[in-house]
């Protein structure tokens, strides 16, 4: 967890070519769309908040959706979405960098 004062100080820690994603509703870009960077970290607001408005907007190239099928729901919960969020970056990053993932026998 990081405070947004945090979060702009991040992306000077980051390695060379990681990119940030911003997950939250009403993103341009489907999170399943993406192929994913080994270096890439996916971004979450607070289940009650969501991310800021600003952040959001600087960030528009970077903000992915989750699509909801069923137009009398608000929102899936944060879990929900960080685990389907980060099960796809895991696929995306196995299926070009094979060499790097752990199976288990």
């Amino acid at each position: 967890m990081a405070s947004l004062e945090e979060l702009g100080r991040f992306p000077a820690a980051l390695p060379p070519g990681a990119r940030l994603w911003f997950v939250e509703s009403n993103g341009a870009q489907l999170y399943s769309d993406i192929k994913y960077a080994s270096a890439d970290f996916l971004v979450f607001g607070r289940e009650t908040a969501g991310l800021p408005a600003k952040l959001l907007a600087e960030h528009a190239d970077h903000w992915l959706r989750i699509p909801m099928f069923n137009a009398q729901s608000r929102s899936l919960n944060l879990a929900n979405c960080v685990a389907l969020s980060f099960t796809r970056l895991c696929a995306s990053r196995a299926s070009r960098e094979k060499s790097r993932v752990l199976s288990w026998r």
